[in-house]
């Protein structure tokens, strides 16, 4: 890209690497300083990795019950990543190195997009915005797959940003084997990745431009059979409708400002909230992450006119990022929501994402500029901010495990297990591990967590061989958590869809596991289960079922 002589000068690689390592053990210090570092999803899907290693072994007790999904199914690559990790580490270890290297392959991602397509190297402004931007509440939940997908997205426009200009054989299977991992990662990522290949493919210089679409084109034809794999699963099952969650009336407008101000990829902890503070006040909107990185594209963008012009935008090798950039920002900001919860939600977050990262091959930024001291202020804010949040939630979450975990002495070997979850606060944290932490009593045993959302679903690497189990799982995984002190929840449709679900129980769930206390939920347990409970904490009981 053009740069300036000034431009050339400011590349420091020594400083950089410190700057580099010093960030990184920062944000990455919640996750190490507690003894049980927990994601939401995550917790379901370390559970799915061990029964995939199970099934993978030819474990007769886990294949009666579950099958491996199709090898085209996406949602899948983080699953195969902490097979291999189980089989060297601890479940909760596993749970800290995937943490870790989801952190870092998107920090690292954009790091390394930035020196793919930049002459004058990277300077930590960038090693700040890649952090940013891995501080999002997809990796806080444990969305693994989703962020591998994005990492491996980072990684392929960087590669192919060069390679389009030469295309070879060697670089066509290269570009292949990333489509592929970046298609079993998350299909959003996948299609965005898809999407900014063929824009950058068609805006190569027009006397290679035919070798280039030709020899790209190639690289997506080992994709066909996954696709026709894909398309032979037949889907989530329900049918794709756009649907605009935060958009009640097209024509209002206060209605479309609800949907300008509801995509917000950084929210680890509320709005309301500061860290480590018991605070519910409209002033901490100040502190928003989302703010200062907006606060940061700005100065980025302002700085690269500055230095290059507004016509500089437009130039040979900007023009398909403004373009991709433009087009991931006006689908977050505009689009709907999902198309149907089956088939996957959070879009716009991921999309605003995706944009983030596209924007990053747009900047130039002359070390002279205005803009560096704000930038390292504005991104070293949102670095530190959100790594205070992380401690604030690690430390809660942590304390939730070793009572949880007591409970495993009420299991015995062959049991199928289910969880209900009261939630005293929901208000302040994105992520609510204690909900899925259920899963933890399945690893390294035989015991089937039947409140497992994957196994409701079809679009993950375990399936249910029984369609009426995935049926009752999915209505389980609806109806088992209870949010006290959240008035969008609906209490009493929740708790009657748990009692018509436990009763279908039936022979499907041996022991129940409690967290909490409520009248009302217990009253509805106690109609399937033992009144009495087999174990017991100050946080949690063990009920087993009645055998009518």
């Amino acid at each position: 890209m053009e740069t300036t002589s000034d431009e050339i000068k400011s590349a420091q690689p020594g400083v950089i690497s410190v700057i580099t390592l010093l960030v990184f053990l920062v944000a990455l210090s919640p996750i190490w300083g507690v003894s049980h570092f927990v994601q939401q999803d995550g917790s379901g899907h370390l559970y799915i990795s061990y029964v995939m290693s199970r099934l993978v072994s030819g474990d007769e007790f886990f294949a009666t019950a579950f099958s491996l999904n199709s090898l085209g199914v996406p949602n899948s690559i983080g699953h195969w990543v902490m097979t291999v990790l189980l089989g060297v580490f601890q479940p909760f270890v596993v749970s800290k190195v995937i943490a870790t290297l989801t952190f870092l392959t998107i920090a690292v991602g954009v790091v390394f997009l930035r020196a793919r397509t930049s002459r004058v190297g990277v300077d930590h402004q960038f090693v700040l915005f890649g952090s940013a931007i891995a501080f999002n509440s997809l990796w806080l939940a444990g969305g693994h797959n989703f962020i591998f997908g994005t990492s491996i997205f980072a990684f392929t426009i960087g590669a192919y940003f060069i390679w389009r200009e030469q295309m070879t054989l060697l670089r066509v299977l290269f570009l292949a084997l990333l489509l592929l991992l970046a298609f079993i990662g998350h299909i959003v990522s996948f299609g965005v990745l898809a999407g900014s290949i063929l824009i950058l493919a068609l805006t190569t210089r027009r006397e290679i431009l035919a070798k280039t679409l030709l020899l790209t084109s190639f690289a997506f034809v080992p994709l066909i059979p996954v696709l026709f794999a894909y398309v032979g699963i037949g889907g989530s099952g329900e049918p794709l409708r756009p649907n605009w969650r935060h958009l009640e009336d097209f024509t209002s407008l206060t209605s479309w400002v609800k949907q300008l101000s509801s995509v917000d990829p950084f929210v680890l902890i509320s709005r309301r909230s500061l860290p480590f503070l018991e605070i519910k006040s409209s002033y901490a909107v100040l502190a928003a992450p989302l703010i200062w990185i907006f606060g940061a594209v700005v100065l980025f963008l302002v700085a690269t006119i500055r230095s290059i012009g507004f016509r500089g935008l437009f130039s040979y090798e900007r023009r398909p990022f403004l373009l991709l950039t433009l087009i991931a920002v006006i689908f977050a900001l505009f689009g709907p929501d999902d198309f149907g919860l089956l088939n996957g939600s959070i879009l716009r977050e991921r999309l605003l994402i995706c944009s983030l990262i596209l924007f990053v091959p747009l900047i130039s930024l002359a070390p002279k500029t205005f803009a560096r001291v704000p930038l390292t202020v504005a991104l070293t804010f949102v670095v530190l901010f959100q790594t205070a949040s992380m401690w604030d939630f690690a430390i809660s979450a942590d304390r939730d495990v070793p009572p949880f975990m007591e409970a495993k002495s009420a299991l015995n070997e062959g049991d199928t297990v289910a969880s209900v979850v009261i939630v005293q606060d929901n208000s302040k944290y994105h992520s609510i591990p204690l909900t899925q932490l259920n899963n933890y009593l399945g690893i390294n045993r035989h015991v089937i967590v039947s409140d497992n959302y994957e196994i409701g679903h079809r679009l993950f690497p375990v399936v249910a061989k029984d369609i009426e189990e995935q049926r009752f799982v999915f209505d389980l995984t609806t109806s088992n958590i209870f949010y006290l002190n959240d008035p969008k929840f609906d209490f009493d449709a929740t708790l009657s869809k748990l009692d018509r679900t436990l009763q279908r129980a039936g022979k499907r769930v041996d022991k129940l596991v409690l967290w909490g206390e409520h009248e009302r939920v217990e009253t509805v347990i106690r109609k399937w289960f033992d009144a009495t409970p087999i174990f017991s904490n100050a946080q949690i009981r063990v009920f087993s079922a009645k055998r009518l």
